[in-house]
């Protein structure tokens, strides 16, 4: 468990959390929500001794953080930062490995146990046929996997995530927030997430069984002459920027990978619809679409 009272965290002079009361059980997932500079990875720097906290107390499994010496640290709590830097010339099965540092003196090699559990945390992260090449080779989302296998290989029991889909395209987005609820539902590892797109705050509200006000879809059943547990009105004003594209996120319950979507307009703007569990997710590109216009669900 993490627990904090009264947490206060700033820089130099400039208070950025104050007053802060937090507390997470084994097994939850707590999404910290918010914009740019509001305080979310200050937070999980503050909990993971990156920086010093000002005032208050914050625990770990009811010992005060700062009194658990560092290795002892690192054996219970992982921590995966927004910037991550990874050498050029090593492979990912090498750079998994260093998970397991904290379980080793520093004379000693990895035994036939340490290989196992660096086999697991690639196998579960689904990067075991990347092993043995470069990390810096694999793409931004395989990449954000290896830190996560890493971090899995350290075997906490807590993991820190900070904004960990930044600059990934939209389906890595959605495979890293599945590969998290898959370790929290398997592992029961407490998760600390911290999350600002919008639409990725719509689907961990699918995922995690979280309530969010997303306010981000406007989709509106039609009557009972069109098909309305079917088919829904795609508003053209609930589109959200995401660099050069335009995105749309609707929850259609009962919707998978593997459901048809038809575009029920003669006229709609080029983009790529993506389906996932519940929700579909629609890519808009070059420009904001001009109109309003209906899509179809074909559960078949």
């Amino acid at each position: 468990m993490i627990s904090g009272k009264n947490i206060e965290i700033a820089y130099e002079k400039n208070i950025v959390i104050k007053d802060l009361d937090i507390e997470i059980k084994r097994g939850e997932i707590l999404t910290i929500l918010g914009t740019n500079g509001c305080g979310k990875s200050t937070l999980l720097k503050g909990i993971s001794r990156v920086i010093p906290y000002k005032n208050g107390t914050i625990s770990l499994e009811n010992e005060i953080i700062h009194n658990i010496n560092s290795k002892e640290f690192a054996k219970r709590l992982a921590f995966v930062s927004q910037n991550n830097e990874i050498p050029e010339d090593i492979t990912v099965e090498e750079f998994v490995r260093y998970g397991r540092t904290p379980h080793k003196k520093w004379y000693e090699l990895l035994n036939e146990d340490d290989e196992k559990i660096v086999s697991w945390a690639m196998e579960i992260c689904k990067i075991e046929k990347f092993s043995k090449r470069k990390v810096m080779s694999l793409s931004g989302g395989e990449r954000q996997k290896v830190w996560i296998a890493m971090v899995l290989a350290q075997k906490t029991s807590v993991l820190l995530l900070d904004e960990p889909t930044t600059y990934l395209d939209i389906c890595h987005q959605f495979e890293i927030m599945e590969l998290i609820k898959e370790l929290n539902k398997k592992l029961g590892i407490i998760i600390l997430i911290t999350v600002l797109l919008m639409v990725i705050v719509f689907r961990c509200a699918f995922l995690f069984k979280q309530s969010f006000s997303a306010n981000m879809v406007n989709a509106e059943q039609l009557d009972s002459m069109n098909d309305c547990l079917n088919t829904y009105i795609i508003s053209k004003n609930c589109w959200r920027s995401s660099g050069s594209d335009f995105m749309q996120a609707i929850a259609i319950p009962g919707v998978t990978a593997n459901s048809n979507i038809i575009v029920n307009s003669d006229e709609y703007p080029e983009m790529t619809i993506q389906c996932f569990d519940n929700v579909v997710v629609l890519v808009a590109h070059d420009r904001i679409p001009s109109i309003n216009f209906t899509i179809k669900v074909n559960h078949d």
